[in-house]
């Protein structure tokens, strides 16, 4: 029984530590017509393909490595295990991997097979625990059993091999597993097109029912300016106009052609004067020019107050439209190339992941209290509804795959080496 649960927890370890394993079968006796195995995970059905390819092996006394797909990335990878003397084992285990990542699933497996040795070589003699004392309650009896029979089996263990023995696995394990680097930085939504609304002339706000946060239709009314002053222009002008009209027809009726003259470029120049206000008094409704979200702009509280000739009023971004703004660490920044591929988590929606993938690094840096960022600009994958301008979060570019020994201590490797070339002659 103790043998049963060695193998089956070094199975669990060995599918664990692969990370893209599908399933597993360990055949316990495979020299026996009715196989004896193990399964992982637990609970489902054992693969035909991989006991048969598993007989397989140990029959040849050699690896086999089977493709199931030719479109995919399924492999079996069937071994024999010579790590117990008494049995024949072997082992099969379906995984998806790359083709390059064959050689080191086949060390993970051979350094597997040398650990179980161990662990069957020195495995304790059957001992039964002592019997609890006379009188005692059954379940005190049964809970002095338990804590006898694990002394009995952690005991045998001294306490500085397994301590060398974690260490010496854990290194193992980070130099020879493989991950996915991600580059973590901080991220900000932002609209893909910002349309800004600005005054179209000098002059005072008559009305704004529209401010920043809220949703609008093209051609949907933001503000409108005060034009009483405008009115009493065209007014003006549409007099000066008449008069001039009147006394150029006099003067063509005198005969008079160089006063005539005179009369027709002033007619014409007030014409101008008043073409020119009353393309004021259209744009005194100030429209929005598409659908969208009012990032910055309120007017509400400031009725009445002047406002020049270009002054921004609001800020536009479409609701369909988005650009993520990624801003990445200086050390970072030489892992991120275009077209990678990345996943961030908004603050607003952090219970939705959301992909993207970068279009954009821009060699300009934005220094930061206690760093240096670069700005990184990626497409989302997906527009919930939701979304809206503005929104921050944490984003995730994969930056390929390194050992899991790098991605957890490159950092400190990255320091010490400054420091070292700082302080070192």
């Amino acid at each position: 029984m103790l043998e049963k649960n060695i193998l089956s927890a070094w199975l669990d370890l060995i599918c664990q530590m692969m990370g893209r394993t599908e399933r597993a079968v360990l055949l316990t006796d495979a020299e026996q017509e009715t196989n004896s195995l193990l399964q992982w995970p637990m609970g489902e059905l054992p693969s035909t393909a991989c006991i048969r390819l598993a007989q397989q092996a140990h029959l040849q006394n050699r690896l086999i490595v089977k493709k199931l797909d030719p479109s995919a990335l399924d492999y079996i990878l069937a071994t024999p295990l010579d790590a117990a003397s008494d049995k024949k084992l072997a082992v099969a285990i379906q995984i998806k991997i790359q083709p390059e990542q064959q050689q080191t699933v086949l060390h993970l497996l051979k350094w597997g097979e040398r650990w179980l040795a161990l662990l069957l070589q020195y495995q304790p003699a059957p001992a039964s625990a002592p019997e609890p004392p006379a009188g005692t309650h059954p379940w005190q009896a049964k809970w002095h059993q338990l804590r006898e029979w694990s002394a009995l089996k952690l005991g045998s263990i001294a306490p500085v091999k397994k301590a060398a023995g974690g260490v010496l696995l854990a290194i193992v394990l980070l130099s020879l597993i493989e991950g996915t680097y991600r580059v973590s930085a901080q991220a900000t939504l932002e609209g893909s097109v910002q349309r800004a609304v600005v005054a179209p002339f000098a002059g005072y706000v008559k009305a704004a029912p529209k401010r920043a946060g809220e949703t609008v239709a093209a051609d949907e009314i933001l503000a409108s300016m005060d034009d009483h002053e405008l009115q009493l222009s065209r007014l003006q002008f549409e007099s000066e106009r008449d008069e001039y009209n009147r006394q150029y027809r006099q003067a063509l009726g005198q005969r008079d052609m160089a006063q005539a003259y005179i009369f027709k470029s002033q007619v014409s120049q007030a014409d101008a004067e008043l073409n020119l206000v009353q393309r004021k008094l259209e744009r005194a409704e100030i429209r929005a020019a598409m659908d969208g979200y009012i990032i910055t702009g309120d007017l509400s509280r400031s009725l009445g107050a002047p406002v020049e000739l270009g002054d921004v009023l609001f800020e536009v971004a479409p609701l369909n439209a988005y650009r993520l703004v990624v801003y990445v660490q200086e050390q970072d920044i030489a892992e991120i190339k275009p077209g990678a591929v990345g996943y961030v988590k908004l603050q607003a929606i952090p219970g939705k992941k959301l992909g993207f993938a970068v279009t954009k690094v821009s060699p300009v840096f934005e220094d930061r209290p206690n760093s240096l960022v670069y700005r990184v600009e990626g497409t989302l994958d997906d527009h919930p509804e939701a979304l809206r301008p503005g929104m921050q979060g944490v984003a995730k570019i994969e930056a390929g795959e390194r050992s899991l020994g790098w991605i957890y201590f490159h950092e400190l490797y990255n320091a010490v080496v400054l420091w070292l070339w700082k302080w070192l002659p």
